[in-house]
């Protein structure tokens, strides 16, 4: 599962116009011992933005895909809609009110901006609101004592964007979500044999695998090749 830090990243500055927009924090673990999580919204712009926050329970599907279900139980979100005026930042809490294990549960908080209506929307009635940009930030709850545990479950010959590969299946049998680039398991890829980790590389090497799941990473022949150092 490829963590989405980077696509969130690039969506809070480029929506509609050149205007900057933070959400922090983007990703954040928390205790059920500290249910409570405060995300600020900061508006440098120069014109009010208005958004609605939803939570969506993450999971992966047979195909190793990120899927996300909408959840309204688990958390209590105030305020459900915020409007940000221009050159300020506004709170919002959320509050866990769900059962928890001892294995760790992911979420994704989306902050879904609309469109503030003018003085003649209003008048309209049954107006709807239409989204102009969605924003997503990964959220944890990690019970105390939890840590992800990886194996290498196969290793196999493929095709990746017309390029000679090999996929990792990798599995989380641990109660809590790492990142791959952790593993120093062996494996052989085009004829050699080296951990895990440095045959990703950088890129291959933030994949985040949820809590007793499992999914594909791909090893190319980039990946491998060396870190090329930066000149002074």
């Amino acid at each position: 599962m490829t963590v989405f830090r980077s696509l969130a990243l690039v969506l809070t500055f480029f929506a509609g116009g050149a205007w900057s927009m933070g959400i922090t924090p983007f990703v954040h673990t928390f205790s059920p011992k500290n249910p409570s999580i405060q995300y600020t919204l900061n508006n440098p712009g120069e014109s009010p933005m208005a958004f609605e926050v939803c939570v969506f329970k993450r999971g992966v599907g047979p195909d190793g895909k990120e899927t996300n279900v909408k959840d309204t139980k688990t958390f209590t979100v105030f305020p459900l809609q915020v409007i940000v005026p221009a050159k300020s930042a506004r709170n919002v809490m959320l509050r866990y009110v769900g059962n928890p294990t001892n294995v760790e549960e992911a979420f994704r908080v989306a902050f879904e901006q609309f469109p503030l209506p003018t003085g003649e929307e209003k008048a309209k009635r049954g107006a709807t609101l239409a989204i102009k940009l969605r924003i997503l930030a990964s959220l944890y709850m990690k019970p105390d004592g939890a840590e992800p545990r990886f194996e290498v479950v196969s290793v196999k010959k493929t095709m990746k964007e017309g390029k000679e590969a090999y996929a990792v299946r990798v599995r989380n049998v641990g109660n809590a979500h790492g990142e791959v680039g952790t593993m120093e398991q062996e494996v052989t890829v085009f004829g050699k044999k080296l951990p895990l980790n440095k045959a990703l590389g950088e890129s291959g090497g933030s994949t985040v695998v949820l809590a007793q799941t499992e999914t594909d990473v791909f090893v190319t022949q980039e990946s491998m090749a060396p870190k090329k150092e930066k000149k002074s």
